[in-house]
């Protein structure tokens, strides 16, 4: 099939895309020193309205339940998220803003975001559970967990009309085999654009 091996031609071209953000960038050094402190953290997320507005989003979503209004990142970290998951939410924020969602029309990136939020607290709460001999690193669950699904974005990214139509398939026929239409659409699925 000719598109499917476009599309897969495209993504392993995804090792040229743009480089990452100031933000991103400082976060990944800051994220590599073992004694980075809470305040140089809040201070390089505070430096960037969208991971900011995302992560007091997270910190006042109904999840957390929290009675009286989160207004800066210090306190979400403090308060609500923790230092770990601020630096997992953070990062993959980061990284993801690499991608263009909004050519694609019906793509929600707000129900996406939700929903690698929901896997990633999942994992961890799974893993915490477990009673295994070794050890399990619960923020490296967590970040497996909000990245979980990134293929759905790479593909939203390379093929923003070809993607825009499955989502329009899956509303019109109510089709719940999403990968499936993915496959007939684009010859490959977002696992395996993930991958």
């Amino acid at each position: 099939m000719q598109i499917a091996s476009e599309a897969k031609q495209q993504i392993l071209m995804l090792k040229q895309l743009p480089p990452l953000s100031a933000t991103a960038a400082r976060l990944l050094e800051s994220l590599s020193n073992d004694n980075f402190s809470l305040s140089t953290l809040s201070g390089i997320i505070s430096q960037d309205p969208g991971i900011t507005a995302r992560i007091l989003g997270v910190a006042n979503s109904a999840y957390f339940g929290q009675t009286k209004p989160i207004h800066s990142v210090e306190e979400a970290i403090i308060r609500v998220l923790g230092l770990n998951m601020v630096k997992s939410l953070a990062f993959s924020i980061a990284v993801s803003g690499v991608f263009e969602a909004d050519k694609c029309q019906h793509f929600n990136l707000e129900k996406y975001w939700f929903q690698s939020l929901a896997t990633a607290a999942m994992a961890r709460e799974i893993c915490r559970h477990l009673h295994t001999e070794s050890q399990v690193e619960l923020d490296g669950v967590y970040l497996a967990g909000l990245l979980f699904d990134i293929g759905t974005l790479v593909l939203v990214h390379l093929f923003p009309e070809d993607y825009n139509q499955v989502i329009t398939r899956l509303r019109e026929t109510g089709a719940t085999d999403r990968l499936l239409l993915e496959e007939e659409k684009l010859g490959i699925n977002s696992q395996q654009a993930g991958a």
